[in-house]
């Protein structure tokens, strides 16, 4: 098992430094939503490390017979041997999980209880809007003095939140944000923050997973902008670029899982916009397929070599090392599960009928 979330990991990690070169190389002619599908690929590869054999794998050209043939042996102190370094890096890995499960909740926890009191707006364009733009789900929108700008949270009942200066924007100005905020209610935004963050509290050691955490939380923003101006003239598109300035807020937050007009990336947010035209669809394709390529890849059978590996790295209390020979004592229990191995050297002889 160690070795298949090990091989997740690798294939994961290689498919994030792929995207980070496309991004590099052709990100602005590509939309932003194609990298949200890998980021999804990814994602998925991650929170759900399959087992499963390529034949197109990178590990087939390295001679797997001699690789998994061969196992390490490191040389230790005896009271080195007293310790399963392999539980201790478990334990830290899980410290970790729980210490960053517990700031994503607390951190959104707070925020929820900060805006409890938000009062449901009462301008008339707004309202109108709210009956026009309904879905499935009922959206309340509600305005707070508690936050500088708009956002959404929730998922069967999404919510709306505008600063409590609402009366001072303009018509045009909540038409933009309302239908910023409209697409990530559309597109379950809510959700795919959450995913983000359980999967970097999982893989809080990776610094790879971090940059998709961050890169993927923009990407978010920016493929909802381009829905958003896929309509839209030129003026029109100023005018949007103007009410994400207007309306972006300072702050810059780590962990929050609620989408809206926040300042991050903002320049280059309002650049894409500004520069707004078609995406290339055979880009985006080809972004896709190269992912999943990457995935294969870097599949299987890496992951006998991996257990093969950590058998002598983190020697498992089941296996027992004698004159050089390692024995799994899985392999030699009696009916009652007792460990039996013969000792080098004793000769043992079957008993003599009487």
């Amino acid at each position: 098992m160690f070795g298949i979330a090990m091989t997740a990991i690798l294939s994961a990690g290689a498919m994030i430094l792929v995207v980070l070169l496309i991004r590099v190389v052709a990100g602005k002619h590509i939309s932003k939503m194609a990298f949200m599908l890998t980021w999804a690929i990814i994602t998925m590869r991650l929170l759900i490390p399959l087992d499963f054999v390529s034949r197109i794998s990178i590990w087939n050209v390295i001679n797997q017979p001699e690789l998994t043939r061969q196992t390490t042996t490191v040389s230790r102190p005896l009271f080195v041997h007293q310790i399963n370094w392999f539980y201790v890096l478990l334990v830290i890995w899980l410290i970790g999980v729980v210490a960053f499960g517990i700031y994503f909740f607390a951190n959104h926890r707070n925020f929820r209880k900060s805006v409890c009191d938000a009062i449901p707006v009462t301008n008339q364009y707004v309202l109108e809007w709210q009956k026009s733009n309904s879905t499935f789900r009922k959206i309340s929108i509600k305005k707070s003095d508690r936050i500088e700008s708009p956002l959404t949270y929730g998922i069967f009942k999404p919510i709306i939140l505008l600063p409590d200066i609402i009366e001072l924007y303009d018509e045009e100005e909540l038409r933009n944000i309302l239908a910023h905020e409209y697409v990530h209610i559309r597109r379950f935004d809510y959700v795919t923050k959450i995913v983000l963050a359980i999967t970097l509290s999982i893989h809080w050691f990776n610094p790879l997973v971090w940059l998709m955490y961050f890169l993927a939380n923009r990407d978010i923003e920016l493929s909802c902008d381009e829905v958003v101006v896929r309509t839209f003239d030129k003026k029109t598109s100023a005018n949007y670029a103007m009410t994400l300035i207007n309306a972006a807020d300072g702050k810059r937050r780590l962990a929050v899982l609620y989408s809206g007009f926040a300042k991050h990336s903002l320049e280059e947010r309002v650049e894409a916009i500004l520069a707004s035209k078609k995406k290339s669809s055979l880009g985006a394709a080809v972004v896709i397929t190269i992912t999943i390529v990457t995935l294969f890849v870097f599949a299987e059978p890496i992951a006998q070599a991996i257990n093969q590996f950590t058998v002598g790295v983190f020697p498992n209390s089941n296996m027992l090392t004698i004159n050089g020979e390692t024995f799994n004592l899985d392999d030699h229990r009696n009916e009652s599960g007792v460990p039996i191995i013969v000792m080098p050297g004793v000769n043992v002889a079957p008993e003599e009928d009487d």
